[in-house]
């Protein structure tokens, strides 16, 4: 099998367990009634794909489905956010602050993922991906560290997202070696996500369940 086999298999597992991250937060996060993405995270991604699906697209079909299968899944998920994110909303900030700040973040997302796309030329958007994918590990382990429970995560969400990002880095890698900040940008975040599992599984565990049945 030739390398270029090898990268079109791999990134069909990716694009397939990425969806598999989206089906299985929002499945706990109906359940749990809450939201399972951060919101910086939600605005992030939603900005991201639909840049690369229609600002800025370079993949052609049937890869471009998966892109609008992510963006169609991430507008559900925002609105998880949109329909119970005021409950976890800072009590020391005004409610009528909720909306203005979902839009300006959403706002600073996209004109940050359009200004380094045009200022690197980074026109399949990896240093905006894996920039962005790095602070989203952070803020999932903030997510289950600041909540009492385990509402809207789960160790399977968990694990899919740890291999997905994996899987996708290694691709890239594969294709462009040379790149000694995404390589930086990938181990840190292979790093970060190994502990977000951690975290939930301990906290599964502390919590009296079994996390592995627990979907």
């Amino acid at each position: 099998m030739d390398l270029q086999s090898i990268i079109t298999i791999l990134m069909a597992i990716g694009v397939i367990l990425w969806i598999a991250v989206y089906v299985l937060i929002l499945s706990r996060s109906f359940k749990d009634k809450t939201y399972g993405v951060p919101m910086f995270a939600i605005c992030a991604n939603l900005s991201w794909e639909f840049i690369f699906s229609f600002v800025q697209p370079y993949l052609g079909m049937p890869w471009a489905l998966g892109f609008y299968a992510w963006l169609a899944l991430d507008l559900v998920v925002l609105y998880t956010y949109i329909r119970y994110g005021r409950k976890e909303f800072p009590d020391g900030l005004p409610s009528w602050w909720f909306w203005p700040c979902l839009m300006v973040t959403l706002g600073l997302c996209f004109l940050g993922i359009f200004c380094i796309t045009y200022e690197f030329l980074d026109w399949f958007g990896l240093y905006s991906a894996f920039s962005q994918c790095l602070i989203m590990s952070i803020l999932f382990i903030h997510m289950a560290l600041r909540r009492p429970g385990l509402e809207g995560q789960s160790l399977y969400s968990a694990v899919s997202r740890w291999l997905a990002t994996a899987i996708c880095a290694f691709v890239c890698y594969l294709i462009d070696p040379d790149s000694k900040l995404r390589t930086f940008l990938y181990i840190c975040i292979f790093c970060f996500d190994a502990v977000y599992v951690y975290i939930i599984y301990r906290k599964s565990k502390d919590l009296g369940f079994n996390p592995w049945r627990r979907i």
